[in-house]
């Protein structure tokens, strides 16, 4: 089944980060120990409503993308997956769909992922993303052109 991506508006981009603390938080208790202030200002301050989209399938919101261009990066800051459509293919959808409109665009995919979310790097080592660099805490994974 298609996922399909919609714009958000600015109140749908204020709602979101619920589901980012839903699903985010424990990861990074985990890794840096979870600051809610700190978190909703960086969320607020560093993500430009602009690169918000909700994923639907068959018609229902399943999660949502935060993604930017830059002169050469697709750069994927958030993908969030409500808890009921994870582990169902989604994921692996968007970042392909994602990573094609980035080769078409003559771009590479990149995103980062905190060295303690295996989920979510097993995903991308399965879609071939490398790691590029990292630090204490991120993996920084980009595709090859």
């Amino acid at each position: 089944m298609e996922v399909h991506f919609e714009t958000m508006d600015q109140e749908d981009v204020r709602s979101t980060f619920t589901f980012y603390k839903q699903g985010m938080m424990p990861i990074i208790s985990e890794a840096i120990g979870w600051d809610e202030d700190f978190q909703q200002e960086r969320y607020q301050n560093r993500l430009h409503p602009d690169w918000f989209y909700w994923l639907t399938q068959n018609g229902q919101r399943c999660g949502y993308v935060c993604y930017k261009y830059t002169d050469t990066h697709l750069h994927v800051h958030l993908l969030i997956l409500f808890p009921e459509y994870q582990r169902k293919g989604i994921g692996r959808k968007v970042l392909i769909r994602l990573s094609e409109e980035a080769h078409r665009k003559n771009k590479v995919l990149s995103l980062s992922a905190f060295k303690n979310n295996l989920p979510a790097i097993a995903l991308y080592q399965s879609l071939g993303l490398q790691i590029l660099s990292e630090d204490d805490l991120f993996y920084d994974f980009t595709s090859v052109m």
